[in-house]
């Protein structure tokens, strides 16, 4: 099941969803995170922080994950993972925590810094990427541009996440599907050679 949720148009909204939530129950605000009655409601901060701890390393082994948590600008941040080892860690949670699943998440989070140094080195060699290249929602270098029947160019991963929610084209706003997308292989080929130009 976890190969599905890593799919281009999956991956970053699980990761950032994860990052999210680190930031709320780890973060710098994290003490600011208060119920009253907890019972009564069932909050329990370091067994959720666990639960979500779980999921991240039920990811962890696909590389494609450590990169989608790296490029969630808004929310990721090594020392939350960090974080969360010593809180888990803490004796005094009242959690039985797997010692195997504290030094898992460790390794995922030096993992995590050293695929956002070769992300961000990859990106820097690029230098400024043509306009015609950037995907005109996102401004990313597209890697697997489609043509949408407006005429557009974007990139799959990027046209497919908006499709989950909403089926229309975001240009025309005409009913738009995944089987629509037709691949713009003149601009991927165009970019490919681009690519290794600069490299």
């Amino acid at each position: 099941v976890a190969l599905v949720f890593m799919l281009p148009e999956l991956a970053p909204r699980i990761s950032e969803m994860l990052n999210f939530f680190l930031v709320d129950l780890v973060g710098p605000k994290c003490s600011s995170l208060r119920v009253n009655e907890p019972e009564k409601y069932h909050f329990h901060p370091r067994a959720l922080l666990y639960e979500i701890v779980k999921i991240i390393l039920h990811f962890a082994p696909f590389p494609e994950f450590a990169v989608a948590m790296v490029r969630d600008e808004r929310s990721f941040d090594p020392g939350n993972l960090r974080k969360a080892v010593r809180v888990l860690g803490s004796s005094r949670t009242d959690l039985t925590v797997r010692p195997e699943h504290l030094q898992a998440l460790e390794a995922f989070a030096s993992k995590c810094v050293e695929t956002r140094e070769s992300v961000e080195a990859e990106e820097a060699s690029y230098g400024e990427v043509p306009d015609e290249f950037q995907d005109p929602i996102t401004a990313d270098l597209m890697h697997d541009p489609v043509k949408l029947p407006s005429g557009h160019s974007v990139d799959r991963p990027t046209i497919t996440r908006h499709l989950l929610s909403d089926e229309t084209d975001p240009f025309s706003r005409a009913r738009l599907t995944v089987d629509m997308l037709v691949p713009d292989d003149e601009l991927r080929a165009q970019i490919d050679a681009w690519k290794a130009k600069v490299r």
